[in-house]
């Protein structure tokens, strides 16, 4: 009888040590699970505040910051599977599956291809980043692929920029100047920027790339049937995904008459050496193919309206809602937040029903000027009391958003703008973070 107890009190003292191991196990998968996931977030959340311009970042930060990403994803997925007996091993597939497109993104080397010194617009697209630079291959790509009512116009490719550079010797001047530079000192910086600047507006551009710029104006503007057609400037660089983002920083010229382009062209070549590239200058040296930048030139619309669109509502992107913001005149005060915007959503599988809709106050606008550039003006009275869309026009860029969130698989946002006439144009494409 002693022998009998004395067994059963072994065994679940067995028990019992088992039981409390395990506990003992399944707590520390917990608390690691709740480390790990803050620890993800916080990197997150970091890259996120990088992203958005306000630093420089090389290649290496990004390497580091997504290995800690992709490390504590792995810990976390571990550690679920402790908490719910392998439960959660499936998950180790799409893990894999995103670590590797991620990597080989990463590993991506730029090389400027040799093409033409200008692109026309509807023959570029996503394939065309390293010639046409990220923004405009995009939109090349809506208006080719997708058949999306996009301005018409040309990309001065990174092999035109990459001739520019050379021919004016700016990779040796910029090293040269960079070498001894003290970032620390922000006056000497400044200075450094502005003598870098000054000197890419003074530059000379190459006699054939300055008449394939001429040429190609002038075949936007037998396509428009005007002669002297204004058009809007804008930077498309290549290495925003690829090195280093500087968003935002470069400069955007609207309403460019004929006379100013070539003037406008190396003016937003110029913006590239702002006192916050110059620290990226100052580690890395001064490399063509990590910097290449193309130019678009887009016929101008002269806007009635315009805004942005979110193809998911960023706050819920797993909801079927659509958001359309919207202001009076140019875009530029939508996209800084100078004016408070009109906000539609619109829901349902087809995206056919406006379930709700708040319409700001918006007192004054941005517009272009008779000659060239734009001005602030009043919103005109008989705007103040009418929305800027028509429920049809909202409706049509919700499909038109999801259209293209369908074709690159992921949420996007979209700059737009509609016509005095009433015709709907995009301007620029961005994936949503």
């Amino acid at each position: 009888m002693f022998d009998f107890f004395s067994k059963r009190r072994q065994k679940k003292a067995l028990k019992d040590a088992d039981e409390k191991a395990l506990f003992i196990r399944r707590y520390k998968a917990f608390r690691e699970v709740l480390k790990s996931n803050n620890e993800v977030l916080m990197t997150m959340g970091d890259m996120q505040e990088k992203a958005n311009g306000a630093f420089v970042f090389d290649r290496a930060y990004v390497e580091s910051s997504y290995q800690a990403v992709s490390d504590g994803i792995r810990r976390i997925i571990d550690n679920l599977n402790v908490l719910g007996d392998e439960k959660y091993k499936d998950l180790n597939i799409p893990y894999q599956r995103t670590d590797k497109a991620i990597r080989k993104k990463l590993s991506a080397k730029m090389a400027i291809p040799k093409t033409e010194y200008v692109l026309p617009l509807n023959k570029v697209g996503k394939e065309s980043i390293a010639a046409a630079g990220g923004k405009f291959a995009y939109l090349g790509e809506l208006a080719s692929v997708l058949g999306l009512p996009v301005p018409s116009g040309f990309v001065v490719t990174t092999y035109a920029y990459q001739s520019f550079v050379q021919h004016n010797q700016i990779q040796d001047i910029l090293s040269q100047k960079t070498r001894m530079l003290d970032i620390r000192n922000y006056d000497e910086l400044r200075a450094a920027s502005q003598e870098m600047g000054q000197l890419v507006k003074n530059a000379q551009i190459p006699a054939d790339l300055e008449q394939a710029i001429l040429d190609a104006y002038g075949d936007l503007c037998h396509e428009a049937g005007e002669e002297e057609l204004k058009v809007s400037v804008r930077s498309s660089e290549v290495h925003e995904d690829i090195m280093a983002s500087f968003a935002g920083q470069y400069e955007t010229a609207l309403n460019v008459p004929p006379g100013d382009l070539l003037a406008q062209y190396k003016s937003v070549l110029a913006s590239q050496f702002t006192p916050r590239a110059l620290f990226y200058y100052r580690e890395k040296e001064f490399r063509i193919g990590e910097m290449a930048m193309a130019v678009g030139v887009l016929a101008m619309i002269p806007a009635r309206a315009s805004g942005i669109i979110y193809s998911r509502d960023p706050g819920n992107p797993e909801g079927d809602s659509v958001l359309v913001n919207a202001i009076w005149g140019l875009g530029s005060y939508a996209v800084g937040g100078m004016v408070p915007t009109s906000n539609y959503r619109v829901s349902g599988e087809n995206v056919e029903k406006i379930t709700d809709a708040e319409t700001g106050r918006q007192e004054v606008m941005l517009s272009v000027r008779p000659e060239s550039g734009t001005k602030e003006v009043p919103v005109p009275k008989e705007c103040l009391s009418e929305a800027c869309l028509a429920n049809e026009q909202i409706s049509q860029l919700a499909t038109y958003a999801r259209k293209v969130e369908a074709h690159f698989e992921q949420p996007q946002d979209l700059e737009w703008a509609m016509d005095q006439d009433g015709q709907l144009y995009f301007l620029q494409y961005r994936p949503c973070l």
